[in-house]
């Protein structure tokens, strides 16, 4: 079994758990914004067997090169751990936009079922 050990930066957002699978990418410029927009060119990395903090021990399921630092690295969750959606009657969403540069939100869309009446 191949592992690796990930450092991540200490401002990632870390809602990474055990048997997440890593994927990554690079990332390309498009009108001052980075984006990544060829769906072929992001690598699956491996599952996550720990995680402590900001260091993820990664478990290699391809043949994929180790990301570099530059390159946007996300999770997908185990679906068959994440099966449930959100519950309850109210929810609340923050968005923030660290950028320096100018950003415009295009669309923003909530799914929901109603559950009882």
């Amino acid at each position: 079994m191949n592992i690796t050990k990930l450092i991540l930066d200490d401002t990632a957002n870390l809602n990474i758990s055990n048997s997440d699978i890593i994927y990554y990418c690079k990332l390309e410029s498009v009108g001052g914004f980075d984006t990544q927009l060829d769906e072929s060119k992001i690598k699956k990395l491996g599952k996550v067997l720990e995680s402590h903090g900001n260091v993820l021990i990664v478990e290699l399921t391809e043949n994929n090169p180790i990301p570099s630092k530059d390159d946007f690295i996300f999770c997908v969750k185990d679906d068959e751990v994440n099966v449930s959606s959100l519950l309850g009657y109210f929810a609340e969403i923050k968005m923030k936009n660290t950028s320096t540069e100018k950003a415009e939100l295009f669309r923003l869309s909530l799914g929901y079922a109603n559950s009882s009446r």
